[in-house]
């Protein structure tokens, strides 16, 4: 018992102060705490990005050598396609076959951080570059800003993309830059199959992958530099989530779908999995900033993962069964851009009002 009212006012008034500090302390405590989980969070998208992108240095890394045996090949014959080909056409298919293995993995790779690269201002030139790009002859918005020298010293002017432009020699598929006059047989089944219709010009093909990963390498440095941000991630998943019509519109109209003349482009890999691809580099991003939203919002966070996990449902059920043997007509395909869009729409709405509860500031036009 206090023997004085003014003695416990005092002691009262002492201890007042260190509750007042120790509150202080515990929440700066929290708030740093948070703070270091959401920088956690974000690091793991960049470390993503990384992960996916040396794979891609690498694997571009391997279609250029590839590459580069086929020209010394053509070479040793004074690029007389015909002669090589009667002379060796088992080192030819091993050559181009090496090339055609290692795009097959360059391309699904780059797909799996498209939504990161095309969604970031400082990265989105790789991606016109590389990937969305349209060729000068196309003209429009969005031509690739290169030209192509060759080892013959000829120049191919704003050709496109650098996957549209490899692609497109390894698989013969742009006369341009395809030899007419042997038909090489790569699962010798005595048919002409797609990419069958002639010989890759030596030169572009060289020239073309060197590009590749010359690029590939020109991405990996600028995201080691890349210091991701809240309005990055939103404003990459609002810009990008969209696109799944874009992805549509190019799969519909390629051969993959009955009835349609096939695109110079996307033959080798069907649209339907480029896109399961970007919405896994949507799902990474998201996952960056969740943590955020969920405690801001639990039930927008829930509804975000079901919409993008059921949109990459969707489209895998479809790409599925044209692996089986399904084609698609251009009917077909024209409902499930329709279906897969109303879903990408959904999701963009939901993200669009995260961003506004977290007070996120978007890159202007987002």
């Amino acid at each position: 018992m206090y023997s004085d009212i003014s003695e416990k006012n005092v002691l009262a008034r002492a201890v007042k102060p260190r509750a007042v500090l120790a509150l202080f302390l515990g929440a700066l405590s929290f708030s740093l705490a948070l703070g270091a989980a959401q920088a956690e969070d974000l690091s793991s998208i960049k470390n993503y990005l990384l992960e996916r992108a040396t794979q891609l240095e690498q694997e571009t890394a391997q279609v250029s050598k590839a590459a580069d045996a086929y020209f010394d090949l053509l070479e040793t014959k004074n690029f007389d396609y015909v002669a090589v080909w009667k002379a060796n056409p088992s080192q030819v298919l091993k050559t181009l076959g090496a090339a055609r293995a290692a795009w097959l993995q360059a391309s699904p790779r780059y797909e799996t951080i498209e939504g990161i690269v095309a969604g970031v201002e400082m990265l989105s030139k790789h991606d016109v570059l590389l990937d969305a790009g349209v060729s000068g002859q196309e003209g429009g918005d969005g031509v690739a800003p290169y030209d192509l020298t060759l080892p013959n010293g000829k120049k191919l002017e704003k050709p496109g993309n650098l996957f549209g432009v490899t692609e497109s020699t390894l698989w013969v598929s742009e006369s341009r830059f395809t030899v007419q006059g042997s038909k090489p047989d790569y699962n010798r089944n005595a048919k002409l199959d797609y990419g069958e219709a002639g010989l890759p010009d030596a030169n572009v093909l060289k020239a073309g992958a060197a590009r590749l990963h010359l690029q590939a390498q020109a991405l990996l440095t600028d995201a080691k530099k890349w210091q991701p941000q809240a309005s990055d991630v939103f404003g990459a998943l609002i810009a990008n989530v969209p696109t799944v019509s874009d992805f549509i519109e190019i799969w519909k109209n390629s051969r993959f779908v009955a009835n349609t003349g096939a695109s110079r482009d996307f033959g080798a890999i069907s649209r339907l999995r480029d896109i399961t691809d970007n919405v896994s580099s949507w799902q990474a991003m998201y996952s960056g900033v969740q943590s955020q939203v969920r405690a801001k919002d639990s039930a927008r966070d829930a509804r975000i993962v079901a919409g993008l996990s059921d949109l990459k449902a969707y489209i895998q059920k479809r790409y599925s069964s044209e692996q089986k043997g399904r084609r698609y007509t251009p009917q077909e395909a024209e409902q499930i851009k329709t279906e897969a869009q109303s879903r990408a729409t959904r999701i963009v709405n939901e993200i669009k009002q995260a961003a506004v509860q977290l007070n996120v500031q978007l890159p202007k036009g987002r």
